[in-house]
C-alpha cells in the first residue's frame, strides 16, 4: 500500500468519525440513544475507574460520559 492510499484510507476514517460523531445529536431517536448510554455510563463507572473502548466508533459515548 502506497502513501497515497494510506492517505486517502485515513482521510475516509476521519470522515466517518465525524459523522458518527455527530449522528447522536441529528435527530430525536439517536439522541435517546445517546441519553440512554450515558445514563447507564453514569450509574455504573464511578470517577477513577478506567475505561477500555475497542471498536465502539468515535468514542463519543465514554469521552463525555461525565458531562
Amino acid at each position: 500500500m502506497g502513501i497515497e492510499d494510506r492517505r486517502r484510507m485515513r482521510a475516509r476514517y476521519d470522515d466517518q468519525g465525524e459523522r458518527e460523531w455527530e449522528r447522536l445529536q441529528k435527530d430525536p431517536r439517536n439522541r435517546v440513544a445517546y441519553e440512554i448510554h450515558r445514563r447507564f455510563l453514569n450509574r455504573f463507572i464511578k470517577n477513577g475507574d478506567h475505561v477500555l473502548e475497542v471498536g465502539a466508533g468515535p468514542g463519543r459515548y465514554t469521552f463525555d460520559w461525565r458531562t
